[in-house]
């Protein structure tokens, strides 16, 4: 199936809502599910009222900042091009439309381990910031909250598969989150972008079992002091979705939200059951002096983890256009290491 962006925005809307409880207390969620990211659905599940959740978030997100004004030198040893800057600090080494992107900064880590998993491929260990030392507790007490919340999700996501997919093995996204170490925690920072059309983040799918992602928190870039999320609620500025007809909606979110958004590696599994949708960061161009930061965990297989898929898994193949076709990067017998290089380099990150 193609699905045609028709590039225009339409209107907000507010993610289906899940409540914290309804997870723990093991509740029929069948329908929430289906509504968020099945075929007809925005590919996006907030969860609400988490106990604790509000002062982890915010003893991160500021943290971003900080981060993105260290001294140069100290970035420097917070960078790693041996496995292309995917652990630590990174700013300007995606490209957008062929250019290098100076418009956000990520930190990379394992919210989990400070140690590399023993696989072969990309891996290096935690590197943190000397003149930070509140970064590695404040990133993985969020991150390590995120994955459990993430976990209780996806013991209703396997349910909701394996009533609808014959061939689906019980347990297996969260076994994954648990127990696969693998997951990549991205500390964001996006720099005020006055006056400028460019996107904060491009229109691209996660690839991921599952992300999840804290509302963002809008600072004076000057002072550090928090922007009222009113005085940036403008249509253009924000998290922004495609749905099925190619038509661009704002989420509408508030700051005690924890948003769980589905990958492709969950569609893969799922035999299509769960669909990723299209989304990007825009600016406006109108946020003077003001930053955006946000953090968000891709809960991802082990390198070596069997993409297993049925005879019949035609109906995994939704494609998008402006997204590099799912057809062409993912094979039957693929591990999610393969499908994870031959996405990277479709998307030329």
């Amino acid at each position: 199936m193609k699905i045609r962006f028709l590039s225009r925005f339409i209107s907000s809307f507010s993610p289906v809502k899940v409540s914290y409880q309804e997870l723990v207390s093991n509740a029929n969620i069948e329908r929430k599910i289906e509504e968020g990211y099945g075929p007809d659905g925005l590919g996006i599940i907030t969860i609400e009222h988490i106990p604790g959740y509000q002062e982890k978030r915010m003893a991160l997100l500021p943290l971003a900042r900080r981060v993105a004004l260290l001294p140069d030198d100290e970035k420097k040893e917070l960078e790693l091009p041996q496995i292309n800057y995917m652990m630590g600090w990174s700013h300007g080494k995606e490209f957008f439309e062929g250019t290098p992107d100076f418009s956000k900064g990520s930190f990379y880590a394992n919210p989990e381990v400070d140690k590399a998993p023993l696989y072969k491929g990309a891996f290096h260990d935690n590197v943190w910031p000397r003149s930070l030392p509140e970064l590695r507790i404040a990133f993985r007490d969020l991150g390590q909250e995120i994955m459990r919340v993430g976990a209780l999700l996806a013991r209703h996501l396997d349910k909701y598969i394996l009533a609808r997919h014959k061939d689906y093995t019980p347990r297996t996204l969260e076994d994954i989150i648990k127990s696969h170490k693998n997951s990549a925690g991205r500390l964001l920072h996006y720099f005020p972008q006055v006056g400028s059309t460019h996107e904060w983040c491009g229109w691209h799918n996660d690839h991921s079992c599952l992300t999840g992602l804290t509302c963002p928190l809008y600072l004076n870039q000057t002072t550090g002091e928090v922007v009222n999320p009113n005085e940036v609620s403008d249509c253009k500025t924000g998290l922004f979705i495609k749905n099925r007809r190619g038509e661009m909606l704002k989420a509408h979110l508030t700051s005690d939200l924890l948003l769980y958004q589905i990958g492709e590696t969950a569609q893969i599994l799922s035999n299509g059951w769960l669909q990723a949708t299209p989304h990007s960061v825009q600016t406006g161009g109108s946020l003077e002096n003001v930053s955006r930061n946000t953090f968000a965990i891709f809960m991802e297989p082990v390198p070596d983890f069997a993409l297993k898929v049925s005879d019949n898994h035609e109906r995994i193949f939704v494609e998008n256009e402006g997204i590099p076709s799912l057809r062409r990067r993912f094979k039957k017998g693929m591990t999610f290491g393969d499908f994870h290089n031959s996405t990277v380099a479709a998307f030329n990150y």
